[in-house]
């Protein structure tokens, strides 16, 4: 390849590199680029497989596929399927994410992670606009809520303290 060249990287990993800029004519300084073509609508499938048995000739059992192609009105289209669990048939591996120019579809039910932590605290509670914002606080052994004029900017260092919202004891 004149302007690209495969490598090794480690043992288990090859690499697809541009030639160094000072090799290559101005216009073989481009990104490098692997594709797939096909005459059908599905240009290619890039698996990962999970190896098992005789280390000479493992039984491969794919657990994720990667589908590139088209839709039906010539766009791209970007897959991901997930091998079924204790399947290792090609019915059995299901689409579960699909990109394309026009939308992006989550396939399977959606489930949020648990927080990492406990929730932060919300101490700034801001008026319809966003024109005033009352922060709470407690900086002086007494809370309080200061009240900013935040002039619709984003930037704390543009608001201008306006008022005080005092809590009386009990």
């Amino acid at each position: 390849m004149p302007w690209a060249q495969f490598g090794e990287v480690s043992p288990n990993e090859l690499a697809l590199d541009q030639k160094h800029p000072s090799l290559v004519p101005s216009e073989g300084r481009d990104t490098v680029k692997l594709r797939l073509g096909s005459w059908a609508g599905m240009f290619g499938w890039i698996s990962g497989d999970r190896l098992t048995g005789d280390e000479r000739n493992p039984t491969r059992r794919e657990k994720w596929g990667l589908k590139l192609g088209e839709t039906a009105g010539d766009g791209g289209l970007l897959e991901l399927h997930l091998q079924r669990p204790n399947t290792t048939e090609d019915r059995d591996m299901i689409p579960v994410l699909r990109l394309t120019t026009e939308y992006a579809e989550i396939l399977v039910p959606f489930r949020q992670a648990p927080p990492a932590g406990p929730p932060p605290k919300v101490t700034r509670f801001f008026t319809d606009h966003g024109r005033f914002c009352v922060n709470w606080q407690d900086d002086t052994g007494t809370p309080a809520g200061i009240v900013y004029d935040t002039k619709g900017a984003p930037d704390e260092t543009q608001w201008t303290a306006v008022g005080r919202v005092r809590i009386d004891p009990l």
